[in-house]
């Protein structure tokens, strides 16, 4: 029954079938825990093979469909298996500030509206991307250039007179990627692993160029002449930036006029992102693959429509595909324009797989086209499967598909029985553009929900409106303005380009300000998503029986969404920050990092965080308690604390677990104070001795987050230490009513080639030895 679906109708064709088996081979590697052998790899592959050549010799076609495509999976898992090994090891960083020298292989610039900047120009970060780095002073003067790329932030100070292909020397301060903030967090150094990034850091001095990137070495000139054509681009990108910000009018509508055509994106103020975050219009703000359409449909229309109003061309020329050339390479301006991103790439990719069918005239909505391109971007970066953007455009498309051959041979009968004089370009093209937002953004909502943790109910209205505002009139006037730029005349068309922003933002901002507009879930394991894409590629691509199924475990995926709970207690990967999640929010225990508290509250969906107000963890007068509860004391923002938690000024904390169940069972707490005269009577000391020998009788899991300090000798139940808390990464811990649940970083990513425990540095990178 299942290779009978496979060739349905509905299926359509072979290569979208392979290729999202491909995929799958792809995921399959990427999910697990350990690194498969090249034996076992090899041993896979000839199983497969004999059983295939064993089916397709006796005749078994069930058994030789079925190896054929365990087979594809095997060649997607085998293809991200070699990319992974492919690539160059990460290497062991210095602690200090080093002098170096590499070669510039990329300059990026992004502006933000930072309060503690000193100075203006402190807002505008510029960054390098440096290669063949090698270190000038300390013990590593004498190593070989490393094998991957830093990147690194410059001084506000610096003149910033830099190249493509130059190699410059400053001294700086670089770090390694760290790892996730959380289980189930964002793997930056997955991406870095396959963006052969070593580690990054800031600029100490401001940078000196040492060599020119001149000569007769064919890369120094491609460098030179690639780093040319970036700086050109950069100033023309920036030209045009200050055009739009010198005109008159509402500076939120000139941030967008600026994101849309020059790519700035840091222009814009932080209230109206987080409206078109709650509204579900973020994508707008995001140049990608709606952009790159409209830009070439409205380029393609013009150009056809002027070509066809000539009649030697329209009788001798092929106009068609002349204007689809065309509308190819102005849209492929575009992309340069707004900064040559993976999604936009991506993107560009895909539609010319779109071109590409109509020069030759078949179908554009094709899983023909749509397998092969998929397979051919999977096969060339097979990261790119646990990209998000990669997926929400796999699931748009795939909505896409689906959608418009449930409502093509409707559209095919009204169409035949609708009178010439209501056939309207205009009507058509918004009507299109209304079912695109509809099945797209019905496809993509797993997706959202899963990568972001937010719901927005109404995101379908507001997309039904803002997208077609955004396809026929914003960036329609858009592209006019930068034709008209060149002659000095783009005034009034950036006028009508900012009329649409403005009802764009307007509906925003209404749509932000609806009760229940946002809905926030705390973020999901990778299985759960995996399951979610899953259930939609069946839902639009399978037979009736196979959507079923995609309908249940979609069903499935939503109530996981809805019931499951954030963790209760909090363990940063280095053990230096400790969090404690509660109905009113998030507690910090120890430490204090803006950064992973951010994460945090993000991915579990959080409102608020207290901090102690004071650092010995209350007023004078609960010091001299042997445990006082917190709930006495009140945080920063002056909320009172949970009652089950109780500390002390000698650094030590006791959560009581009785709230949730556990009669009788505590977690003890142990964290380094800074040392001072304990002013508390001998007597008092004796009886918190005390107190503490019944405490570790009673704990059901110790932190102990000093390293030469034994609080519990005695005890026998689990204890997880800084050392254990730096190999397993971030911990995770949930209070169940019969135990503790426990997960750490470690057990979600597994010992991987890109995984890296917290501290650890990398392969060394020392001279050797002088030989006597």
């Amino acid at each position: 029954m299942f290779f009978q679906s496979l060739s349905s109708p509905i299926m359509g064709s072979r290569a979208a079938v392979f290729a999202i088996v491909f995929a799958i081979g792809c995921i399959s590697y990427f999910s697990l825990k350990r690194e498969p052998a090249w034996e076992d790899m090899g041993l896979a592959g000839l199983s497969i093979g004999i059983i295939w050549a064993i089916g397709h010799f006796f005749s078994f076609f069930t058994v030789q469909k079925a190896t054929a495509v365990l087979l594809v999976g095997y060649c997607g898992f085998a293809n991200a298996f070699f990319h992974t090994h492919w690539q160059n090891p990460v290497t062991a960083l210095p602690w200090y500030g080093t002098l170096m020298e590499g070669r510039i292989i990329k300059i990026d610039s992004r502006t933000s509206v930072d309060s503690r900047a000193r100075v203006k120009d402190e807002a505008i970060k510029h960054y390098v991307t440096l290669s063949n780095v090698k270190y000038l002073s300390g013990v590593e003067q004498d190593t070989n250039p490393l094998m991957r790329d830093v990147r690194v932030r410059l001084r506000y100070n610096d003149p910033k007179h830099y190249q493509v292909g130059q190699k410059i020397e400053l001294r700086a301060m670089l770090r390694s990627i760290s790892s996730p903030s959380f289980s189930h967090d964002y793997d930056q150094q997955f991406r870095a692993w396959f963006e052969n990034i070593n580690g990054a850091g800031y600029a100490l001095s401001v940078g000196k160029v040492v060599e020119d990137g001149e000569g007769n070495n064919f890369r120094l000139k491609f460098y030179t002449i690639l780093g040319q054509v970036q700086q050109r681009i950069q100033q023309t990108r920036q030209n045009i930036a200050n055009v739009i910000m010198s005109q008159t009018g509402c500076q939120d509508c000139k941030a967008i006029e600026a994101i849309l055509l020059a790519g700035e994106t840091g222009l814009l103020a932080e209230s109206v992102r987080q409206e078109f975050a709650a509204s579900g219009l973020s994508h707008l703000l995001a140049v990608a693959g709606l952009h790159l359409a409209s830009v070439m449909g409205v380029c393609v229309f013009v150009l056809r429509k002027g070509l066809a109003c000539w009649p030697y061309a329209a009788l001798h020329w092929p106009i068609k595909k002349i204007a689809l050339i065309t509308g190819f390479l102005l849209g492929g301006g575009y992309a340069v324009l707004t900064g040559l991103h993976v999604p936009v790439l991506r993107s560009y990719f895909m539609l010319a797989w779109i071109i590409l069918a109509l020069l030759v005239e078949r179908p554009v909505l094709s899983l023909l086209r749509f397998g092969w391109a998929i397979g051919l971007l999977l096969i060339v970066w097979p990261e790119l499967v646990r990209d998000v953007s990669f997926q929400m455009s796999f699931t748009a498309v795939l909505g896409l598909i689906c959608g418009y051959q449930i409502i093509h041979h409707y559209e095919q009968n009204r169409y035949q029985h609708t009178p010439l004089w209501k056939r309207s370009w205009l009507a058509a093209e918004g009507r299109n553009l209304f079912f695109a937002s509809f099945f797209a953004g019905m496809a993509t909502l797993p997706v959202i929900a899963a990568h972001f943790g937010t719901f927005q109910p109404y995101f379908i209205i507001a997309n039904l409106i803002a997208v077609p505002i955004t396809s026929l009139w914003v960036l329609p006037w858009g592209i006019l303005s930068l034709f008209l730029m060149v002659f000095g005349k783009a005034s009034w068309a950036l006028a009508m380009m900012g009329i649409g922003i403005k009802a764009i933002i307007l509906l925003a901002h209404m749509v932000a300000r609806l009760p229940g507009s946002v809905f926030h879930i705390p973020l999901m394991p990778e299985a759960v998503l995996w399951c979610a894409i899953g259930g939609v590629t069946l839902c639009c691509l399978g037979t009736r029986r196979l959507r079923l199924v995609g309908g249940i475990v979609l069903a499935g995926v939503i109530g996981v969404m809805a019931f499951q709970l954030p963790p209760n207690l909090l363990v940063s990967p280095d053990g230096r920050l400790v969090g404690l999640i509660d109905h009113k929010g998030l507690f910090i225990i120890l430490g204090h990092d803006p950064y992973i508290e951010k994460r945090w509250m993000t991915g579990f969906a959080l409102n608020s965080v207290q901090h102690f107000s004071s650092e010995e963890g209350g007023d004078t007068a609960t010091r001299n308690q042997a445990f006082f509860p917190v709930g006495n004391a009140v945080g920063d923002k002056g909320q009172p604390w949970p009652e089950y938690l109780h500390c002390q000024s000698g650094g030590i904390c006791r959560i009581f677990l009785d709230h949730f169940g556990m009669q009788g069972r505590e977690i003890l707490l142990y964290y380094e104070k800074k040392k001072r005269e304990d002013p508390r009577p001998p007597a008092l000391l004796n009886m918190e001795k005390a107190n503490m020998k019944k405490a570790c009788q009673k704990a059901a899991l110790v932190l102990t987050l000093v390293a030469y300090r034994e609080p519990c000798s005695a005890f026998v139940g689990q204890e997880i230490n800084t050392i254990s808390i730096r190999k397993s990464g971030a911990l995770n811990i949930w209070f169940k009513s019969a135990s503790l649940r426990l997960i750490s970083d470690q057990q979600v990513r597994g010992m991987r080639p890109w995984v890296r425990e917290p501290g650890q540095r990398g392969l060394p990178n020392l001279p050797l030895a002088a030989s006597e």
